[in-house]
């Protein structure tokens, strides 16, 4: 029989913020560029999570397949700095890794959703969030984290549908922190709107992995035994 699980499962709204709000010495802002999107909390109710064995985790890994493209030579770039360019907009990043003041870290290209992916960390400011820039219209969308470190690098669910990220914060153990972002389409266009998020103090996160469009596994260690336990959810 199948355990059950309860932890918070988070419904999130979007607010638009100004322009200004994002214009920090590492990110050049272009006449192209659109006011980036923070997405914040809203609402939260329960979340039932199922056990699973080890070796159902493990078939869910290899059934599932990552796209992102992670090529870094495609992009231009110098040791301190990278260009992102479209038909939209050229936007360069910078990266200050004497002092760690501003770093911005190039991660990937999602090809399914024209969407880059970079890292900013500002050890002056102690913040790091995930910049998703959609290329075809030089959107941001800006993914905080509510840990020091930031977001690690999100996967797409099969469908193109959802993309989901998480972080452990390393500073206190067994806390952890998992986000899902919904892809709403209008024609041929998207934009991204924070669906849903797991905080929990009873494990971290080692693994996860999408199942099917609608359902993820995580692979995490329990706060109370400090072994390894496998789980399933839907959304």
């Amino acid at each position: 029989m199948l355990g059950t699980i309860k932890t918070k499962f988070i419904f999130v709204a979007l607010f638009m913020l100004p322009v200004f709000a994002f214009a920090q010495k590492g990110i050049f802002i272009d006449t192209a560029q659109q006011d980036p999107y923070f997405l914040h909390p809203k609402d939260s109710l329960a979340l039932k999570m199922d056990t699973i064995s080890k070796k159902q985790f493990e078939i869910y890994l290899v059934k599932y397949k990552l796209t992102t493209d992670t090529n870094f030579s495609k992009i231009d770039h110098t040791d301190s700095s990278f260009t992102l360019k479209s038909d939209a907009f050229t936007r360069t990043y910078y990266a200050d890794y004497k002092h760690y003041y501003e770093v911005n870290t190039y991660l990937g290209f999602i090809p399914e959703l024209n969407l880059y992916i970079v890292d900013y960390v500002s050890g002056h400011n102690e913040i790091q969030f995930l910049n998703l820039v959609d290329a075809k219209t030089g959107k941001n969308y800006i993914v905080e984290s509510p840990f020091d470190y930031g977001l690690g690098f999100p996967y797409l669910s099969p469908k193109a549908n959802y993309l989901l990220s998480w972080v452990n914060n390393l500073y206190e153990t067994n806390n952890s922190y998992l986000v899902v972002l919904k892809v709403k389409k209008y024609r041929e266009q998207y934009v991204l709107e924070k669906h849903a998020e797991i905080l929990s103090t009873s494990f971290e996160i080692n693994n996860v992995v999408w199942i099917n469009d609608k359902r993820f596994a995580l692979s995490v260690t329990d706060k109370i035994t400090n072994k390894a336990l496998f789980l399933e959810t839907g959304l």
